[in-house]
């Protein structure tokens, strides 16, 4: 009979063979999930695409198709289940939020009170709230909306209790985007003032009907 030295010997090569087979399949098994992904990000850019260049209200939009296409970017890079925008205007910046969760299924939350996009009510998971923003933050949860886009009342003394409602709401690394920081320079301000400590970067937003860069703070919530 083999003594223990050769057996173990043997037990060691047959363990070395199935980790380096089990290694190799699962390579081969990553290469074929990420292709998938990438094909599935492709379509899911392709469609997202064509989605915002047919947008109904677009070519009168102070959001460019660059900024959309950034924010329903946004929206989908970090999986969205929860979104609101406050302010619509056109509804074409909710629209690129309802393209871009798509995938997660995520709902987006508009609230306005002067216009009401008939075209949004085509994506089932989107809802409208007709309330005063800040009204309606103040009732939100703490802690769980994933990402925020506001536009609405761009006066000082309400930009600054709705910055303080949505590092309320905004769950940890959530994203909030306030659009005009250019345009509005105490926005700018505020958000600089009251959010110490979030990360924080103030974007060129181009808007095609005027001709100006109106500018976009993006922020994110610590962790």
């Amino acid at each position: 009979m083999p003594d223990d030295a050769v057996i173990s010997s043997f037990n060691a090569q047959q363990m070395q063979q199935s980790i380096d087979y089990l290694r190799g399949r699962f390579n081969e098994l990553m290469v074929v999930v990420i292709q998938k992904e990438l094909r599935d990000a492709q379509k899911f850019f392709d469609e997202l695409i064509m989605g915002l260049q047919q947008s109904s209200g677009a070519a009168g939009s102070h959001t460019a198709p660059g900024m959309r296409l950034f924010i329903a970017s946004l929206a989908f890079m970090i999986k969205a289940t929860k979104s609101i925008e406050c302010g619509l205007d056109a509804g074409i910046t909710a629209e690129a939020l309802i393209l871009g969760s798509t995938e997660s299924h995520g709902e987006v939350i508009g609230v306005e009170t002067n216009s009401d996009p008939a075209q949004l009510y085509a994506y089932p998971h989107y809802s409208h709230v007709h309330e005063e923003a800040l009204g309606y933050l103040r009732k939100v949860g703490p802690d769980c909306i994933d990402l925020i886009v506001i536009d609405d009342d761009h006066s000082e003394g309400h930009v600054r209790e709705e910055i303080v409602e949505v590092k309320r709401v905004l769950r940890p690394q959530g994203i909030g985007i306030f659009h005009d920081v250019f345009f509005h320079p105490h926005i700018e301000r505020a958000i600089r003032e009251l959010m110490v400590g979030w990360d924080m970067i103030m974007l060129p937003a181009w808007s095609p009907p005027i001709n100006a860069d109106m500018g976009c703070g993006l922020v994110r919530k610590p962790a």
